[in-house]
């Protein structure tokens, strides 16, 4: 209640201004009071729109809510600042216009000249008296007069003349005040505190929005990623903007502090050669018939069900492919190249968690060896990070191979043994040794 009192004031006042000339007083778009107000209906209208961020990328989107959130305090510093500039300089020209009559008047003592009038006209009047008298005294002062008569015009000349230049001063002072306001309506000036606020306001305008966007998204990614449920701010309060930002310290904090059990380690699992309990992800039959020449080079592997339970939650952070041949040691084949891409599982849309939303797919421009005395090309990317990889994956192998003579070879299977599947993960494995045991790894 008494926020809502006080803006009242202050907006009445701000009417009064510019009823009184101050049309140069900087206005809040949206009907806003202030900033923060503004703040929070950017933030509603940002929370009712499509939001187009993806809530898997959890970390960018932090990071670059902390980043939008210093640009906006400093937007909204600027902002108040130029409100108190622009108010106090209306204010001082409103305070100075109220008191010009009674500082001339002040200065000019107008009653100064008036008794020097009186003096002077009386001292003619005893003049004239005693210049008619027969009194023998009577010439004295006659004279006395004349000289008191003299006195007072000379005083009331320089009173007028005063008068004259108080009021040219104060005339000066006041065509200076007008000069200075007209700089406020100067097109690019630092005095136009309207076009510098209207600037201000669309970019941040602009930031808020796209700052609850994607906080809104981070939250649903904090959520569904790392199981960390901190209640989002809500639009609706002048706190509104605080309240996010201890938001967004708090569950960095949080984020840091879980992961710190997290282990980073590479997978490779080779889809058509048996493991070791003779399973196979591909049957033999499936993977010829899709890496003949004519077929379709699509290998489907299901690994819903692959990893062990004591791996924990698992996160993907990078995918990359290699080549089983049958002479590995072969120089020709140490040569060889494909090109393929890699097509994640679909996740759920966390905005809409009843539907899947299907991954951008990894393009994969030079396949090589499984060579163990060397890493393979790892492709770390936004569209990938955060995946759970317990899902059905999607290979899909090009149709031509170079290899070391330069020319275009035909897929077929009897080149290329087995395909295998790299993943860089993050786990949260079990730290109890005697729950583990020997893994298909």
């Amino acid at each position: 209640m008494a926020h809502e009192i006080s803006y009242r004031r202050w907006t009445t006042k701000k009417a009064e201004l510019c009823a009184k000339g101050y049309a140069w007083l900087p206005v809040l778009s949206d009907g806003a009071v202030t900033l923060d107000v503004l703040i929070d209906t950017v933030a509603e209208k940002a929370r009712i729109s499509a939001n187009p961020y993806d809530p898997y990328r959890v970390e960018q989107l932090l990071g670059d809510v902390s980043r939008l959130l210093d640009r906006i305090f400093s937007y909204r510093k600027e902002g108040y600042d130029l409100d108190i500039a622009a108010t106090t300089w209306a204010l001082d020209y409103q305070l100075f216009k109220d008191q010009l009559d009674g500082q001339i008047a002040l200065e000019q003592l107008a009653y100064i000249g008036d008794q020097k009038k009186i003096e002077r006209d009386a001292q003619e009047k005893a003049r004239d008296a005693f210049g008619s008298s027969g009194d023998p005294l009577g010439p004295g002062f006659k004279e006395a007069a004349e000289g008191s008569r003299q006195s007072s015009e000379v005083a009331l000349m320089g009173e007028e003349d005063r008068r004259d230049k108080v009021q040219a001063k104060w005339n000066r002072l006041s065509q200076h005040q007008d000069d200075l306001q007209a700089r406020h309506a100067m097109p690019g000036g630092s005095l136009n505190f309207g076009d510098r606020l209207n600037r201000l306001q669309k970019l941040l305008s602009e930031d808020v929005f796209e700052c609850h966007q994607k906080a809104i998204a981070a939250n649903l990614g904090l959520k569904a990623v790392y199981d960390i449920d901190e209640p989002l701010p809500a639009p609706g309060v002048l706190s509104f903007l605080d309240d996010l930002l201890s938001w967004t310290r708090k569950v960095l904090r949080r984020l840091e502090i879980d992961q710190l059990g997290d282990v980073d380690f590479e997978h490779i699992i080779p889809l058509t050669d048996p493991a070791w309990d003779g399973s196979r992800l591909i049957s033999t039959g499936e993977y010829s018939a899709a890496m003949q020449t004519a077929g379709s080079g699509i290998l489907t592997v299901d690994l819903t069900n692959y990893f062990d339970a004591l791996f924990g939650k698992l996160w993907v952070r990078g995918v990359a492919l290699s080549l089983g041949v049958d002479n590995p040691g072969d120089t020709y084949r140490r040569v060889f190249r494909a090109t393929g891409e890699v097509f994640p599982p679909p996740t759920k849309d966390l905005f809409d968690p009843r539907n899947d939303a299907a991954r951008s797919p990894v393009i994969l421009s030079a396949i090589a060896l499984d060579d163990p005395g060397m890493a393979v090309r790892m492709y770390r990317g936004a569209n990938i990070n955060n995946l759970n990889p317990r899902g059905v994956w999607t290979i899909i192998i090009n149709k031509s191979f170079s290899a070391g003579d330069q020319k275009p070879h035909p897929r077929e299977p009897n080149s290329i043994t087995d395909i295998r599947l790299h993943l860089l993960l993050t786990g949260r494995p079990d730290k109890s040794v005697p729950k583990w045991h020997a893994l298909k790894f």
